[in-house]
C-alpha cells in the first residue's frame, strides 16, 4: 500500500528541510557570525579563531567530554543560553559568543575569558588568572596567536616560546631519516 505525497505536503517538507541546519552553508555561518559579533561587542576574528580552534568548523563535533557543535557547548552551557539544538549553527554560535562576551565583562581580558572558556569559571576564580593547565594555556596561546598575539600574556610567553620549541623538535624528529636496524649491535650474522 502507497501512500500519495500531496503537493502541500511536499511544499512543507522542503521548506522545513530548507530552514535545516543540515543545509546551513559557510556563507550561512559566516553571516551568523557577523551578526552575533555585531550584537555581542565579540571580534569577528576572536570568534573564528574559537571555532577553528574547538571544531575545526566541523558544527557536528563532539569532543570526549560532551561538548558539541561549533564553539563546543557543554550541555550545562547550552542550557545556560536556553539552547534547544546544540548542532544548528544559529544556536550554537549565539550561545558561545554570548558566552564570550560574558566572560570578557567578568573577567576583563580576552585571555581570561577564553581561559574561562576552556576551563570554567571556577578554574579562573581559583587561580586568580589563567589556571596552570598546559591544555588551557595551550588553548589561550592558540587563539590570542589567530586574533592578536599582542594580547598574550606575559606569563604565557614562556610557554609559548617552550610550545613553540616541542613543536619544532617533533617536526625535526618526523623528518630524520630512519636508521638502518641492520646495522645495529643488536643484529649480527648467526651460523646455524
Amino acid at each position: 500500500m502507497s501512500k500519495k505525497l500531496s503537493l502541500g505536503k511536499l511544499i512543507i517538507c522542503l521548506a522545513v528541510f530548507w530552514q535545516s541546519p543540515l543545509l546551513a552553508t559557510s556563507n550561512t555561518v559566516e553571516q551568523i557570525i557577523q551578526i552575533e559579533a555585531a550584537e555581542k561587542g565579540v571580534p569577528v576574528k576572536l570568534i573564528k579563531a574559537v571555532i577553528e580552534t574547538e571544531s575545526s568548523n566541523n558544527r557536528y563535533a563532539v569532543s570526549p567530554v560532551g561538548a558539541m557543535g561549533l564553539m563546543q557547548l557543554m550541555p550545562d552551557t547550552a542550557k545556560r543560553f536556553n539552547v534547544s539544538n546544540v548542532f544548528d549553527p544559529k544556536q550554537n554560535i549565539r550561545a558561545g559568543v554570548s558566552y564570550l562576551s560574558l566572560l570578557k565583562r567578568q573577567f576583563g581580558t580576552w585571555a581570561l575569558a577564553l581561559a574561562a572558556y576552556n576551563a570554567g569559571e571556577r578554574k579562573i576564580e581559583k587561580y586568580g588568572g589563567i589556571p596552570p593547565y598546559k591544555e588551557t594555556q595551550d588553548y589561550v596561546v592558540k587563539i590570542l596567536e589567530q586574533y592578536n598575539p599582542k594580547l598574550i600574556p606575559a606569563s604565557l610567553h614562556n610557554h609559548k616560546i617552550k610550545t613553540q620549541k616541542a613543536k619544532r623538535q617533533t617536526q625535526q624528529n618526523d623528518h630524520k631519516q630512519p636508521t638502518d636496524i641492520y646495522a645495529s649491535p643488536l643484529f649480527f650474522d648467526v651460523e646455524l
